[in-house]
């Protein structure tokens, strides 16, 4: 009994000291494999052997000491098990995520919350903003530009027409300067296709376009 006690503190101490280690390194897959390393080791191999001695020895005219050692093994094999069962699932967890901050095409006075907008035109918004890099910008007079700040509360807003106030929002600079135009000539009907794509018309009613009231 002692022999199986003292085994059991050993290797699961042996263990749950670099389980704890790996897991502040962000590594618990490996500290849960030590676990059920331990697991097996101090629960397993001596368990079935103490169940054996429990089983035989009454058969054998012993005195039943087995069945005294069957009681220290089966709180032990619990333990452990509880153990490696609480890794597992501490390792599955996952934080919650971070709130992501709305980007410069939000007009000012849309809801903080992403899921106010309507889903088709959203996917639209994070495919050419994340995907794209289309975001918005500051201006040189520092003042924020949005394509929401230039989308009409009403009316048809064709692919054309949206993608140049996209890139309008885009632009820091003077929008009479050259430059502007090659860049507006390279992206327009880029945008103008994603758009067809995304909400599945060549036009749509501005009133989709904008977070509902």
């Amino acid at each position: 009994m002692e022999l199986n006690i003292a085994l059991w503190a050993a290797v699961y101490a042996a263990c749950f000291l670099p389980q704890r280690q790996l897991r502040e390194n962000r590594r618990p897959w490996l500290a849960n494999v030590l676990l059920f390393i331990a697991g097996l080791l101090t629960a397993g191999f001596p368990f079935l052997f103490v169940v054996s001695w429990a089983l035989i020895q009454p058969l054998s005219g012993g005195d039943g000491g087995g069945l005294i050692m069957m009681m220290f093994a089966v709180p032990m094999w619990l333990l452990v098990g509880l153990g490696f069962a609480f890794g597992v699932f501490k390792s599955l967890q996952k934080p919650a995520p971070e709130p992501v901050q709305d980007p410069l095409w939000l007009a000012s006075s849309a809801p903080s919350n992403n899921s106010t907008i309507l889903p088709r035109f959203q996917r639209l918004i994070r495919t050419l903003c994340e995907g794209w890099g289309f975001c918005g910008c500051i201006a040189d007079d520092g003042s924020p530009r949005r394509v929401n700040d230039y989308l009409p509360n009403s009316g048809e807003v064709s692919a054309l027409q949206f993608a140049d106030w996209l890139l309008l929002a885009e632009w820091p600079g003077d929008h009479s300067d050259p430059a502007f135009e090659d860049f507006r000539a390279s992206w327009r009907e880029k945008i103008a296709a994603e758009f067809r794509r995304v909400l599945g018309a060549d036009s749509v009613d501005a009133s989709t376009l904008h977070p509902p009231t």
